[in-house]
């Protein structure tokens, strides 16, 4: 017997704004939840709900609180995911999720893994995020050009690479998978270089960008409304992507 709590169809999708500059709230927990609920309104722009941390989906009357656009995603344990999670109970959340999620994230490596989820995400209201996450090196731009190519493939509506850059060349150099990329893309640095290059990829164009609740998910990440702040600062208030 499937143990995913139902969503139910009455639960209304709140649409991503893929032509502004998102900051998107990382929740792990069930109070992560309740804190986000709590945030003014702007605060933050969307959350994602780490499935494989929450160990579950969210029951109907949760989901329906959200006052905001949410991502599902149910993390490989070879990307930073719960490595207590097995791969078909990341697929049996995932396909919960479908047509109720504003987006779903699905890495690049599994696409072909989860070839049906890949096409019924596509077929559905929700959007296809195709996500790759190093956390110990940076590709060049050409090999992050191959892998956004890879995305565009799979039927993304938007591409995440989450990378670790050695040098500040690396980070400047990824700077251009953000020049009239096919599809939008998120960009984010982790490490030593994260914070700086979260904020100068997020004012370039970056249309997801993912900040800590509770506590930071990985190294060189923004507190989620500090970085929703910082960008304000930087833009002028402004948070439109220039796409």
């Amino acid at each position: 017997m499937s143990t995913v709590n139902p969503i139910m169809n009455s639960v209304d999708q709140i649409p991503l704004n893929l032509h502004a500059i998102n900051v998107v709230a990382v929740v792990e927990s069930l109070n992560g939840l309740s804190l986000a609920n709590a945030f003014a309104i702007g605060a933050v722009d969307a959350l994602e709900l780490r499935l494989d941390l929450l160990e579950t989906m969210p029951h109907a009357d949760v989901i329906s609180r959200l006052r905001l656009p949410w991502i599902a995603t149910a993390r490989d344990p070879a990307e930073g995911g719960s490595p207590s999670m097995t791969e078909p109970r990341r697929i049996e959340l995932l396909e919960s999720a479908i047509g109720k999620a504003s987006g779903i994230d699905v890495e690049l490596r599994n696409v072909g893994v989860f070839g049906g989820i890949v096409r019924d995400i596509v077929e559905s209201p929700s959007l296809l995020i195709v996500s790759c996450h190093d956390f110990q090196s940076a590709p060049s731009l050409p090999e992050a050009r191959d892998l956004l190519r890879q995305a565009v493939a799979a039927g993304a509506d938007v591409f995440k690479l989450a990378m670790t850059p050695s040098r500040p060349s690396e980070v400047g150099a990824l700077m251009g998978l953000l020049e009239s990329p096919e599809i939008p893309v998120s960009l984010m640095a982790m490490g030593r270089w994260g914070l700086a290059a979260r904020l100068m990829y997020a004012t370039s164009g970056s249309v997801l960008n993912y900040g800590w609740l509770e506590n930071p998910v990985v190294s060189g990440q923004w507190q989620a409304v500090e970085l929703k702040r910082q960008i304000s600062l930087v833009t002028g208030g402004e948070g439109a992507c220039d796409r």
